[in-house]
């Protein structure tokens, strides 16, 4: 079964609310490999999640992981939130 994009979105929020990490990450990268091009809006709501639950070692390995990755936007304010968490 093949998901949409708003149901991947829905997901990962689901997941993040649940302090289910892994399966928000694990979403969002089926997302990076269906080759959605707007993962703002994912990849905020995660790093909002990590950042609200002081999980910086789960922050600092996502970005890295998306850093290369043109559809998403890592700015200085994502680096300096992962410091001030550890």
């Amino acid at each position: 079964v093949q998901l949409d994009v708003e149901t991947y979105k829905a997901l990962i929020e689901a997941s993040m609310t649940k302090q289910d990490f892994e399966s928000a990450l694990t979403l969002f990268r089926d997302m990076r490999g269906m080759r959605v091009t707007d993962l703002k809006g994912s990849y905020l709501t995660i790093m909002t999640g990590l950042l609200e639950n002081q999980r910086p070692e789960l922050m600092a390995a996502f970005v890295e992981e998306v850093l290369e990755d043109p559809r998403v936007e890592v700015k200085s304010h994502d680096w300096n939130s992962i410091i001030h968490a550890f």
